[in-house]
């Protein structure tokens, strides 16, 4: 009896090992999964690429880290951006936005997803000083609705590092820069039109724009 007894004891005893064993394994591999589930939805920065540009934005930059491939928006400060590419889950193209100071700053880049955002003291940083142009003098101050006549502006503003995106407008219709000094002289070429109207004629530097002054097209 005894044995038989030490035999179902032992046998309980095994059994009860296994079991706790078993019941040990399932908690050990239940907080793995959640461990790595956690790890998943996290998002971290790690650098970017270059960390500073103009002030007036639209150059590109890599964001390098992981936790990238749910990302809906990229935030430049309190500025959010959706113009990037999520080029894997650990790299990001974005266009840079235009600063919302016309002065050198540093804003903090973060990620956004669904269920959380990063927040890694990560900076970009805007160099130059955006000046508001300024229009002083047209001439002439009409043309033919033909277009295609020279036209100068005499005034300031005209010399910023980020004239690449220096434009200039005859009421909404963009004109051909020809010749631009640093500054005071800007020539364009005006564009055509169907009727004899006059214009606002101005400059914008991204989205700054200058003072308008009267453009007229008449039939000659």
């Amino acid at each position: 009896m005894s044995s038989e007894t030490d035999a179902e004891n032992i046998k309980i005893k095994i059994t009860l090992e296994i079991a706790n064993d078993e019941s040990s394994c399932k908690c050990h591999k239940e907080s793995y999964i959640m461990y790595q589930a956690r790890e998943y939805n996290r998002i971290k920065i790690k650098s970017i690429y270059p960390s500073e540009g103009p002030i007036l934005g639209g150059n590109t930059i890599l964001i390098m880290g992981y936790g990238f491939k749910n990302a809906t928006s990229i935030m430049f400060g309190f500025c959010p951006v959706n113009n990037f590419i999520v080029a894997s889950d650990r790299l990001i193209k974005v266009y840079v936005p235009q600063s919302k100071l016309a002065k050198e700053s540093e804003v903090p880049i973060s990620v956004i997803t669904p269920t959380t955002e990063s927040n890694d003291n990560i900076y970009y940083h805007y160099r130059g000083v955006i000046e508001t142009p300024k229009i002083e003098k047209i001439n002439p101050d009409k043309g033919t609705i033909r277009g295609g006549d020279i036209v100068t502006l005499i005034g300031t503003g005209f010399g910023n590092d980020m004239k690449e995106q220096l434009k200039v407008f005859c009421g909404k219709t963009g004109a051909n820069i020809v010749f631009l000094c640093k500054e005071p002289i800007l020539q364009f070429s005006t564009p055509a039109t169907n009727i004899p109207e006059t214009v606002d004629v101005y400059i914008k530097i991204g989205n700054i724009s200058s003072n308008k002054l009267k453009y007229t097209y008449k039939i000659i």
